[in-house]
């Protein structure tokens, strides 16, 4: 039960809301193919809220309810990409001791950066041996 309230307090605080429709589409893209963790991400982000970094990056931070961990093998385990060159935006899904906790948008301009379209990502699984996951 106090779990239940201190993570409202912090939603409330952080101006945490649900993902957007977008949001939702670009995590499905993301998590279409399988990798070890996926199944439990997809349950950590249906207990989710989201907050937006103050950067103006269109990046969100997660807060969960979720007891379940997602074993993955790396911090990212599944990143996107759409664009080329110096128009390249990087999606990053972040999981940290395995929650779910960012998920980035990354250019290397110095402008805001405008999260892509969902159908615009190509998606990479990233394997290897555990590590800091």
């Amino acid at each position: 039960m106090w779990e239940h309230i201190i993570f409202l307090i912090n939603m409330t605080a952080q101006k945490c809301r649900p993902l957007s429709v977008e949001e939702k589409k670009i995590l499905d893209v993301l998590l279409r193919e399988p990798f070890p963790g996926r199944d439990e991400i997809r349950e950590q982000i249906r207990d989710s809220q989201v907050s937006e970094w103050p950067d103006g990056s269109g990046s969100l931070e997660f807060e969960t309810l979720s007891k379940v961990i997602a074993p993955v093998l790396q911090r990212v385990p599944v990143e996107g990409a759409a664009g080329q060159g110096v128009d390249l935006i990087q999606v990053l899904l972040h999981v940290v001791l395995g929650k779910i906790k960012h998920l980035e948008f990354v250019n290397y301009r110095e402008e805001t950066v405008i999260p892509p379209r969902a159908g615009d990502i190509v998606v990479k699984i990233n394997q290897g041996s555990r590590n800091n996951a």
